[in-house]
């Protein structure tokens, strides 16, 4: 699901429960989408671009309580593959 054919308005509480359904298999991430979702249509509220934030009636995932950090080594050599790939493609997102 994408919402690059929707204006701000015309996106609804179901369309986001559809996308957060469709990412279920990773909570932890889609609970992170949906931040930020939550974010962008809070701004887009501000601008008056929709009257209202679909998100915030759409409840974050249930997660599972975790038993193992990873070390700063391994978000390090992480990091590095994933800037490494993103960077190389061209996939870099920018936030200010």
């Amino acid at each position: 699901m994408s919402f690059a054919e929707f204006s701000p308005d015309q996106v609804k509480a179901k369309h986001v429960a559809q996308l957060i359904d469709a990412y279920r298999e990773t909570p932890s991430m889609t609970n992170m989408m949906r931040n930020v979702l939550k974010m962008i249509f809070n701004k887009a509220v501000l601008l008056g671009l929709t009257d209202s934030n679909p998100v915030a009636s759409v409840p974050p995932l249930k997660t599972k309580r975790r038993d193992r950090y990873i070390t700063e080594q391994e978000l390090s050599k992480n990091f590095r593959q994933l800037w490494t790939s993103a960077t190389s493609r061209g996939n870099v997102l920018v936030m200010c």
